[in-house]
């Protein structure tokens, strides 16, 4: 099958599921609301007797809202921790349910409520563990790259003193490190599908399959990641247009083309592990089962001592 085949497929495993992609949002939405909220209250106690007010409610007004900002009133670096607070929530609650969604689209379960958080709960912990092991292989080998590319840069600045060759190199450089960042991501993407199909659910032993499972199709999968990514950003880039070109008073509709982008991403990215997920099924088997050792076979019990020569046997006994 080929990319668009399972493309079509991750297309239809989402579409199944949209209550899941559902409860992704709601918790962006939730989180988000919070946030707003407590910088609504702020920016309230100096705007409700201030007729600098309408120029925030019926339009955007740049310079009103740097006014607002520099504001004794109003505490940016409060603002600040909350939104960094809600951002680590929301991580929080994304790693909470992407177990259940794995789970769901790798066997196939039907889609429900219930089912979601409970395979949310069973695999909650190995996916904090794979989470750690992600951090620990993946940001040295970025940071090392990302170091190089400085070092290559300077070197380039110093000898050629040319900004043009500079620039290519530059984006030459980012280029390089955005493919791997990406097919590392791919790497524990496929980590995670088979961590679900293990029933001991160690966390370790996912790695080397899930690189042998890369390296069998890593065009594909690359192409399959790329193409849900591209898809997304293209909707995002759009909202973005959009939303740059209303009119100041169209608040409410900004807001809505705010939120048609933020699902936009990360319906993107649900759409990215769907269709990660049908290639997996259809070109990795599944993992023999551990085996168990054989148990020991039980002792025979002891026999019986035969009675002395000429005594009588015990009543009941066979001659």
């Amino acid at each position: 099958m080929g990319r668009t085949g399972y493309l079509r497929q991750g297309a239809s495993l989402a579409g199944n599921r949209k209550r899941y992609l559902a409860w992704l949002y709601a918790a962006s939405l939730g989180l988000a609301g919070i946030a707003a909220a407590a910088a609504a209250h702020q920016a309230g106690a100096v705007l409700d007797h201030s007729l600098a007010a309408d120029r925030l409610l019926h339009g955007f007004d740049v310079a009103t809202l740097i006014a607002v900002l520099m504001n004794p009133g109003v505490s940016t670096s409060a603002l600040s921790q909350l939104s960094t607070a809600m951002a680590a929530l929301y991580f929080l609650a994304v790693l909470f349910l992407t177990p259940g969604i794995v789970y769901s689209f790798v066997h196939g379960e039907p889609p429900s409520t219930a089912a979601l958080f409970r395979r949310s709960g069973e695999y909650f912990w190995a996916f904090v563990r794979m989470t750690l092991w992600t951090a620990l292989i993946a940001l040295p080998i970025l940071g090392v790259l990302n170091a190089g590319r400085r070092l290559l840069l300077k070197a380039v600045n110093a000898r050629t003193g040319d900004e043009r060759i500079a620039l290519a190199v530059s984006l030459a450089t980012l280029a390089v490190i955005v493919v791997v960042a990406y097919f590392l991501r791919l790497w524990f993407d496929l980590a995670e599908f088979h961590l679900v199909r293990r029933a001991d659910r160690a966390t370790r032993k996912t790695l080397r399959p899930a690189w042998r499972a890369l390296c069998r199709a890593p065009g594909r999968l690359f192409a399959i990641h790329f193409a849900c990514a591209l898809a997304g950003g293209v909707v995002f880039a759009f909202g973005a247009w959009v939303w740059w070109h209303l009119p100041s008073p169209a608040v409410g509709l900004a807001m809505l083309v705010g939120q048609v982008m933020t699902m936009a991403l990360i319906a993107a990215r649900y759409w990215q592990r769907a269709s990660e997920a049908a290639w997996f099924s259809a070109n990795v088997p599944e993992e023999a089962p551990i085996a168990l050792a054989a148990p020991l076979p039980a002792e025979p019990p002891p026999a019986e001592p035969a009675p002395p020569l000429g005594e009588a046997p015990a009543p009941g006994t066979a001659e």
